[in-house]
C-alpha cells in the first residue's frame, strides 16, 4: 500500500509517499480501506519531534473507511461497514488496523470527512467534561474558545447533556447557533449588534489584551 512515512522527525518535508508493507490483521483486530483522515496536534507534533530510531513511521491518530477485513475473534462489524478508527498511529496510508474498540460505525448521514475528525475532537471534549470535570445537568460550563474543533464539541455535548453552557472568544468565526448551542456568547465588541439581533439572549463584549486602546 502507499503511505505518508518519516524515518526522522522535522518539518513537513521530511514526509515521503511510498510503498510499504500491508499492515496484518491480528484476531481482535479491524483492517479498513482509508478514505479521509484528520490531522491532529499529536500527529504534528510526533512528526516534528519523536525520534524513530532511522525507521520509517506512519503517523496519524484517526482514519475514517470502510471495513476491509475482520480479525477472528471480532464480533459486531462485517466487511463494508463504514467507520471512524482511533490509535496511536498509522492513519496516513491506503489501509490501516486498529483494535476492534476503538472503531465505531459511521450513521450514513455521515461523511468519511466528518468521520475522521470525531474520535480525537469529542472524546477531548467529553473526557474534559464529564471523566474529569465531573459536569452535572444543573451546572454552567464556561467554554473559553468555542470556535475550534473542542470548543464546538464542548458546546454541543453540554447542550445534549442539559447544561447550561457560555462561550468564550475573541473573534467568532460562524454564529455559536450553527454550533449548537446558540444562547450566550461572548464576542468581540464589533459583533455584539449582530449577535444581538440573531436572537442570543446574552452577548459580553471583551476587550482584546493585546488592544492597547
Amino acid at each position: 500500500m502507499k503511505a505518508a512515512v518519516y524515518n526522522q522527525p522535522g518539518a513537513p518535508e521530511v514526509f515521503r509517499y511510498e510503498d510499504v508493507a500491508d499492515p496484518i490483521c491480528g484476531p481482535k483486530d479491524v483492517k479498513i480501506d482509508v478514505k479521509a483522515i484528520s490531522i491532529e496536534g499529536g500527529d504534528v507534533l510526533a512528526r516534528a519531534f519523536i525520534e524513530t530510531g532511522g525507521k520509517d513511521q506512519v503517523v496519524g491518530y484517526t482514519a475514517a473507511g470502510v471495513i476491509s477485513e475482520l480479525g477472528s475473534e471480532v464480533s459486531g462489524f462485517k466487511v463494508g461497514d463504514r467507520v471512524t478508527t482511533l490509535s496511536g498511529a498509522g492513519s496516513h496510508a491506503e489501509q490501516r488496523v486498529v483494535s476492534s474498540f476503538t472503531c465505531w460505525a459511521l450513521p450514513d448521514n455521515v461523511s468519511f470527512d466528518q468521520g475522521a475528525c470525531i474520535p480525537v475532537t469529542y472524546g477531548t471534549a467529553h473526557d474534559a467534561l464529564f471523566e474529569f470535570g465531573r459536569l452535572r445537568a444543573d451546572e454552567t460550563v464556561l467554554v473559553q474558545g468555542g470556535a475550534g474543533g473542542v470548543g464546538i464539541a464542548c458546546i454541543q455535548l453540554a447542550k445534549q447533556a442539559g447544561v447550561r453552557a457560555q462561550e468564550g472568544q475573541w473573534e467568532c468565526q460562524q454564529l455559536p447557533g450553527s454550533c449548537g448551542y446558540g444562547r450566550i456568547c461572548v464576542a468581540c465588541p464589533e459583533l455584539q449588534t449582530t449577535l444581538l439581533r440573531e436572537g442570543l439572549a446574552h452577548v459580553f463584549a471583551l476587550k482584546d489584551p493585546a488592544d492597547p486602546a
